[in-house]
């Protein structure tokens, strides 16, 4: 075989190429955790809209500091209602979630043991007691109020709680130092003097409408079935007389150096003007007296009584005489009303009268005795008898003797 030839035809021969080889398909990159673009997207614009809605969900909720002395005395003493908890760290979350369900209430947080720029502590200012967690509520002017820790069990203790407080917007005054504080150390104040403790929903619909509407203002309750106005006494400020058929309301305002004594009993001291509301306790026409009182609407006031303002007190009302018990229905038989005596008859008609009923008499007496005669002959007979039938026994008695002696 010759070799070379061989080689030399494979060398002319056409080479065919070989097809590359086939790439895997491509893998999708993928990032830490094990997710892709995609899906770390997705997940990027969840926790977007998540943190928006958590931001939107805060509610009313503000951090308080402690060194802004204005917003703190507004959040203590002020009139829009606040409820605040204590802590520096984390809230609680159904102090939270309260807060984004209550609109009317602000949700505050503060730290309560930072010092303050008085040098006290929250704590120490309001005289808080350390139960833990540590909340309190003030509104309408009212001292702030401590508020018990089990509220926080559910939402809706706490939401509960808060409407209550602030169904009133007044308020409630039980002594003279209070009065003085809430009500007489103000540049004006209005004094509801309730017949009761307990405020019917109308007449606390035309308190809330007054307080509301007048909001610059306080506005006190007074329980006038317990309390009473002196130094001076509610007569000589104007008031009708306690009636528990009706409300009665007196406004409290400062007496300028322009306002002139109104009566020959004002005294020179006074300081401030009382002015007593004569009229029915209704929203509209309770209004327009303060409108009046306040000189918005009219040049005239109704008449005012000078006062200084720091002798006017609240003493006990006097219990009112009870009335005298009902009288016992007695069961004894009634006597029946005396007869007129009976018209006397004629002399002779009595003569006759008396001669029939002795005739009447005799004649009875003489039929008793006539039957005890009989009676008594009776008994005569039936004893001769008994002794003849003794004497008849006797002889048969003595002829058996005979009869058997013989024998």
């Amino acid at each position: 075989i010759d070799t070379g030839d061989a080689a030399a035809r494979m060398g002319k021969e056409r080479k065919i190429p070989r097809a590359p080889p086939k790439k895997p398909p491509a893998r999708k990159k993928k990032v830490q955790g094990g997710l892709s673009l995609a899906q770390t997207g997705v997940a990027l614009a969840v926790v977007i809209v998540a943190a928006g809605w958590w931001y939107l969900g805060q509610g009313n909720l503000t951090y308080l500091k402690p060194s802004n002395t204005d917003k703190l005395k507004e959040v203590f003493f002020g009139r829009d209602p606040w409820v605040v908890i204590c802590t520096n760290s984390s809230v609680h979350e159904v102090f939270e979630g309260a807060s984004t369900k209550v609109k009317d209430v602000n949700f505050g947080v503060l730290d309560c043991n930072a010092q303050l720029p008085s040098k006290k502590t929250t704590m120490q200012r309001l005289k808080l007691e350390k139960k833990k967690p540590v909340m309190f509520y003030s509104a309408y002017g009212r001292k702030p109020r401590q508020l018990q820790p089990k509220l926080l069990s559910s939402e809706y203790s706490l939401v509960r709680e808060l409407r209550a407080l602030g169904m009133m917007h007044a308020v409630k005054v039980k002594d003279t130092m209070h009065l003085q504080e809430a009500c007489l150390s103000r540049a004006a104040c209005g004094l509801v003097l309730t017949t009761s403790g307990n405020v019917d929903d109308t007449s606390l619909e035309t308190l809330n409408a007054l307080s509301d509407e007048f909001s610059s203002m306080n506005w006190v309750v007074v329980d006038a079935s317990k309390l009473r106005l002196k130094s001076p006494s509610e007569k000589e400020l104007g008031l009708p007389k306690f009636d528990s058929s009706g409300h009665r309301l007196i406004l409290f305002t400062e007496k300028g150096e322009s306002h002139a004594a109104t009566s020959e009993e004002d005294d020179e001291m006074s300081n401030r003007l009382a002015t007593p509301y004569l009229g029915p306790f209704t929203a509209e026409k309770a209004a327009s007296f303060v409108r009046d009182v306040l000189g918005e609407q009219t040049e005239r006031k109704p008449a005012s009584v000078g006062i200084f303002g720091g002798d006017l007190a609240l003493t006990k009302r006097k219990k009112p005489t009870p009335p005298p018990p009902p009288p016992q229905q007695t069961t004894t038989k009634t006597e029946p009303a005396d007869e007129p005596p009976p018209t006397p008859l004629p002399t002779a008609e009595r003569d006759a009268q008396a001669a029939a009923e002795k005739e009447a008499r005799i004649k009875r007496e003489l039929e008793r005795r006539a039957q005890m005669d009989a009676e008594a002959s009776d008994f005569i007979v039936s004893a001769e008898e008994d002794e003849y039938d003794e004497e008849e026994d006797e002889e048969e008695d003595e002829e058996e003797d005979e009869y058997v002696t013989l024998d």
